[in-house]
């Protein structure tokens, strides 16, 4: 068993599929693809720490999950990483993502940080409590 993060919006809802969550609850995908020809296919996405800029989209109502993530898997690579099952334990304040970042040197942080869009952009000034307007 792994604890990873996942981004949801605000509602615990999946932003690229959808899918309801709730925390607690554990998940399982009965058609896990345990293929790594699509990095897009069956199962339920997470990440750790270095991966969070590629999934999180600024917005007011995003959620930043610790998770369990057990069973089958597929890592393609930092950022495309799938299971077979999941379980949201608890939804995490950005102070402690930020206090998590700051326990590592900031090279291995920023250098996963492989687009300066305006979303990485927005988490980086996110975390240090800037908002952008």
């Amino acid at each position: 068993m792994k604890q990873l993060y996942k981004v949801l919006k605000g509602d615990l809802v999946s932003p690229f599929q959808n899918f309801q969550y709730e925390l607690g609850k554990k998940y399982h995908c009965d058609n896990f693809d345990a293929t790594f020809s699509n990095p897009c296919s069956n199962g339920f996405y997470a990440t750790d720490l270095d991966g969070l800029p590629y999934t999180f989209r600024y917005n007011k109502n995003q959620l930043i999950i610790l998770c369990n993530v057990w069973g089958k898997e597929v890592e393609i690579d930092l950022y495309k990483r799938r299971y077979g099952n999941i379980e949201l334990i608890e939804v995490l304040p950005f102070s402690q993502i930020k206090e998590k970042t700051e326990n590592s040197t900031w090279w291995e942080f920023i250098s996963l940080l492989y687009l300066m869009s305006r979303e990485i952009l927005c988490f980086l000034f996110l975390l240090n409590g800037i908002l952008p307007r």
